[in-house]
């Protein structure tokens, strides 16, 4: 076809082009379903109407060389056929609308949101909306509202922020201003949270040039009640509502909003809104207000502090070599036949630095023996030194040992031998000494 068209050949590339597109079995065959492993055994001359390249470059042949009609005929054969893509959609549509066939692009545009689906038909929407009121604008409002009524149904949240700025504004501009706020209040809701904030500075701007003070208040207030928002998005929208009641005069309000705000906002990490804070109370407040002020940032800032305090304290990791040590060690155990006391014990007695206490029934363990050291077991007892606990015991006939009272002794004894005795104790003495 192209060597055709170097040639001048025009005619001749159309009949070429007319052969390689028609598909083998007629056009009822060729939309039968057939399977994947069909479709690959079936040989290149059976399949090669389902080319792309081929179809787009018949159609530039026919748009360029053919008249309207087989143009036309050219672009429904690629939707029959399904092989027309999204940009074949808005190629066809635009066409149409060159040749002033608006009605025919606009169910051609219908086609094509039916055939494709988003992320694939976003663009298809954008175009034929926008076609839509540019060519309508307030006359076909219900239909307007139904085709955006049906796009918001479909359209995914990432998608969605598009069509309903778009939606608002063809209800402010041919609509009411009541319906454009409740378009506004549910895009708030319907898009994702990291847009909300660019939506919510619409809408406020919107609320103010339609209905006023009131209108605006209730967004803030929607907007600081709302309980899905990310942080940083409700303390910016809070502080913006602070700054629109002090515009306004209303610094009782103001100043609730702030301290509102001031939960969101750690004096560490965002001292942007505790240095607009104390400008606020500088310049309109007085002590007790300043004074109050100070304390709810002490109060935020401990609440801060705490709150990553209890984050960073984790548990000791438990290393996977002790565990494995610790299992190995128990099935031991468990092979051996001790009780998880007897474990227990040994594992206490293998610390380093533990000293053990006495152990009832432990043998005694040898070492230097104390030759004061009083035998309790013996007293009382028989040969073997294992008499009965309830035996008498002769407390007055066991010796105490010297050491217990060494020191009390000699001095009694030295003091009896200081003391002048009588001629009876003299002669008792002498007799002793005999």
């Amino acid at each position: 076809a192209e060597m055709e068209l170097r040639h001048k050949q025009y005619n001749n590339a159309l009949d070429i082009m007319r052969r390689a597109t028609t598909p083998p079995g007629g056009a009822r065959e060729a939309r039968k379903n057939i399977t994947q492993a069909e479709y690959d055994a079936m040989p290149v001359a059976n399949k090669v109407y389902k080319s792309i390249k081929l179809w787009t470059f018949y159609c530039d042949l026919e748009e360029s060389l053919g008249s309207m009609e087989s143009t036309k005929k050219v672009y429904n054969d690629m939707l029959e056929l399904r092989v027309a893509t999204p940009q074949i959609i808005l190629n066809y549509a635009h066409f149409l609308q060159e040749h002033k066939f608006f009605e025919d692009s606009f169910q051609i545009y219908e086609r094509g949101v039916n055939a494709f689906k988003f992320p694939y038909s976003r663009e298809i929407w954008i175009s034929y909306l926008t076609q839509f009121i540019e060519r309508f604008k307030g006359t076909k409002l219900e239909r307007a509202r139904d085709l955006f009524e049906q796009v918001l149904a479909e359209a995914p949240k990432k998608e969605a922020k598009a069509f309903y700025l778009m939606y608002a504004k063809l209800e402010e501009e041919y609509g009411l201003g009541k319906r454009a706020m409740d378009v506004y209040d549910r895009a708030v809701v319907g898009v994702p949270v990291d847009e909300r904030l660019s939506v919510y500075d619409i809408y406020v701007a919107r609320a103010m040039e339609f209905f006023g003070v009131a209108k605006v208040r209730a967004v803030f207030e929607s907007a600081a009640d709302a309980t899905d928002l990310p942080s940083d998005v409700t303390k910016t929208l809070v502080t913006r509502f602070a700054e629109f009641e002090r515009k306004l005069g209303e610094l009782e309000r103001a100043r609730a909003l702030y301290v509102h705000a001031s939960q969101f906002s750690s004096p560490v990490k965002d001292p942007e809104f505790w240095a607009t804070w104390h400008a606020f109370e500088v310049q309109h407040g007085n002590e007790d207000t300043f004074r109050e002020m100070l304390r709810i940032k002490r109060a935020v800032a401990a609440a801060f502090a705490d709150m990553h305090f209890n984050m960073t304290i984790v548990d000791a990791p438990t290393e996977p070599a002790a565990g494995a040590t610790g299992k190995n060690n128990a099935s031991t155990a468990d092979d051996d036949g001790m009780d998880p006391m007897a474990r227990l014990e040994a594992a206490q007695q293998a610390m380093p630095g533990f000293v053990r206490s006495h152990v009832e029934g432990a043998a005694t363990t040898t070492g230097k023996a104390n030759p004061d050291e009083i035998d309790l077991d013996g007293i009382g007892g028989g040969a073997d030194g294992g008499g009965d606990d309830d035996a008498e015991i002769d407390l007055l006939g066991t010796s105490v040992p010297s050491t217990v009272y060494g020191d009390v002794q000699q001095h009694t004894k030295r003091d009896a031998e200081d003391e002048p005795l009588g001629a009876l104790d003299r002669f008792k003495r002498a007799r002793g000494g005999e």
